[in-house]
């Protein structure tokens, strides 16, 4: 619902891309308080489709008929999340890009927040929200209670500076499935833009599990991106030991479900990672490796030590580093 004291509020300045693979129905919903946001505010809407194969493309072309001024890109095969934002970030015009999953829900109080948030912060250049998940209410980014400094951001709800996409570049596009955004966090930090996590605003994610074969598939590429991400951006003996202490919480994982198959092939593709990641390695700038190898950090992308997973020693005080 609009926030009523926000009413007539215009969002010039912003640019919503949503990407969109066969959620029609919950594309669809959201997208219809999206317009509105559009047509009453003066967003930017884009809607990236991920050559959809379950309806969306029939509802898409009735939006558009509807709505023609949102903006909507058919791709001609499957981008991936990295391409699929890619592809979105090129057509928007505005100052902030708003990104969303086609399953992601936000208000429009929300979004505003988020605008004044980048306007309050102009050195930080990626801002993203506590997100719930729709039907449970658990967190999926638990970065803690506070406005804080995260290490990678959420990406089914995200604020990012036009400026941040020109001058870092592209999304890594041979993170198809994870890691990307960790890995432009990474990057953005490297040029002197931070990642800010705001607590106080709140989105619903209506994510779904995945088993079987497709939830395998997930942990491997898992395993291959964030190895070549380490290996790409960390020295060697960070790069290792954070691989080493992701694996073992991946492995434990992977066996709590019962998917003791899957690890074997963990190792594999994470070795297939690290050669990978060497050959594109660019050494990281001094405090941008403080940052990032600081223990406390969260959430844990295998910098924080196994001993204090296990056993808890991080109070909530000290679940983020102070600089």
């Amino acid at each position: 619902m609009a926030d009523p004291h926000h009413a007539g509020v215009e969002l010039h300045e912003l640019s919503i891309v949503v990407l969109s693979h066969n959620r029609r129905d919950e594309l669809m919903q959201n997208l219809a308080s999206l317009c509105d946001l559009h047509l009453s505010a003066g967003a930017e809407l884009i809607v990236v489709d991920n050559d959809s194969t379950d309806g969306t493309r029939d509802a898409l072309a009735k939006l558009g008929a509807r709505v023609p001024s949102v903006r909507i890109i058919y791709a001609d095969r499957n981008l991936g999340v990295a391409g699929g934002r890619n592809t979105g970030w090129a057509a928007a015009s505005r100052q902030l890009i708003l990104n969303l999953d086609d399953d992601t829900r936000i208000d429009h109080a929300s979004v505003r927040a988020l605008c004044d948030a980048a306007r309050r912060a102009p050195t930080a250049g990626i801002f993203t929200p506590k997100v719930l998940h729709a039907t449970s209410g658990e967190c999926q980014n638990g970065y803690g209670d506070d406005m804080t400094e995260p290490s990678n951001f959420h990406g089914a709800c995200h604020l990012v500076r036009a400026e941040v996409w020109h001058k870092v570049g592209i999304i890594d596009e041979e993170c198809r499935f994870g890691g990307e955004e960790l890995d432009y966090t990474i990057r953005a930090r490297c040029l002197g833009y931070r990642t800010v996590f705001i607590p106080g605003i709140r989105v619903r994610h209506n994510s779904l599990p995945r088993a079987g074969t497709l939830g395998q598939w997930r942990r491997r590429q898992w395993a291959y991106n964030f190895s070549r991400i380490l290996f790409k951006h960390f020295p060697r003996r960070y790069a290792a030991t954070f691989l080493v202490r992701y694996l073992l919480a991946q492995s434990v994982s992977a066996a709590s479900d019962g998917d003791f198959a899957v690890i074997p092939s963990l190792v594999y593709h994470s070795m297939a990672g690290m050669v990978n990641g060497r050959r594109g390695h660019t050494p990281m700038p001094h405090e941008a490796l403080a940052f990032f190898t600081d223990s406390r950090l969260m959430p844990d992308f295998g910098n924080r030590p196994l001993f204090d997973k296990l056993f808890g020693k991080f109070t909530k005080k000290a679940s983020q580093p102070s600089h």
